[in-house]
């Protein structure tokens, strides 16, 4: 699926047609790390020197100085300029309007990947996790997921089920941060198809079932390693993928 990816144009603009998706590395080197650094506010170093995890400090550092660079790029501002705010579940926020439209976005990383997205007007969430065989599947299954997906994952192969259960832990995970809830948010009150390969994928919101036709919910084709999804309120967008 490498033929997605695209190299980032020298000028590029938000829209509310496109949601704008970037992949990048995270093995970057000091000197490219640095970079990131020299972008972050005061807040958000101090965000950062509080992992205690070298990787994860790293992690949040290149993401958060990828993500001005990009807002930089679409906005055409300084990337050191953006003032963010929190939501309630400490969900990063700008509060800027674009075109007549708020400026939204969602990052997420795993091992040595990061994607996000940008755009104008919809709501979204966007998560990646590299496929792992040291998980304890159906366990998790009956203890995070609904009864639905629980069912589905126990009809898949020891070979098929990693797959299977990351494509829905990530569908899960991009829907509860495009709701701005996070894990506040129950992962059982709602269900999404588990079939890795499904690229529209199934979603059934149990609190109400009309919720879910607000929603679109779609797989992010990455490298093999890697399952990815987003979510986004609304339909009859477009996706452009970006290699940063």
């Amino acid at each position: 699926m490498s033929g997605l990816w695209h190299r980032t144009p020298a000028k590029l603009r938000l829209s509310e047609t496109y949601i704008d998706i970037w992949r990048t590395s995270l093995n970057l080197t000091r000197h490219e790390i640095d970079a990131c650094l020299a972008l972050l506010s005061p807040d958000e170093i101090a965000r950062a020197n509080r992992f205690k995890v070298k990787r994860k400090y790293r992690e949040y550092i290149i993401s958060r100085g990828l993500l001005r660079r990009i807002l930089g790029l679409t906005l055409g501002t300084d990337p050191a300029d953006f003032e963010f705010e929190y939501s309630e579940h400490d969900k990063p926020l700008l509060n800027l309007i674009h075109k007549g439209a708020p400026v939204t976005f969602n990052v997420s990383h795993s091992h040595e990947q990061t994607l996000i997205a940008v755009t104008l007007g919809h709501a979204l969430g966007i998560d990646i996790e590299q496929v792992r065989q040291d998980v304890q599947f159906r366990q998790l299954a009956k203890r995070f997921f609904s009864a639905q997906e629980a069912r589905e994952l126990e009809t898949y192969t020891e070979a098929g089920i990693p797959r299977a259960f990351f494509a829905c832990w990530t569908r899960k995970e991009a829907f509860v941060k495009a709701l701005g809830d996070g894990i506040a948010f129950g992962l059982n009150e709602f269900s999404v198809s588990v079939n890795p390969f499904d690229d529209n994928v199934a979603l059934t919101t149990h609190w109400d079932p009309e919720e879910a036709g607000n929603w679109s919910l779609l797989n992010i084709h990455t490298d093999a390693d890697y399952i990815a999804a987003l979510a986004v309120a609304g339909q009859g967008f477009k996706i452009r993928y970006w290699e940063f």
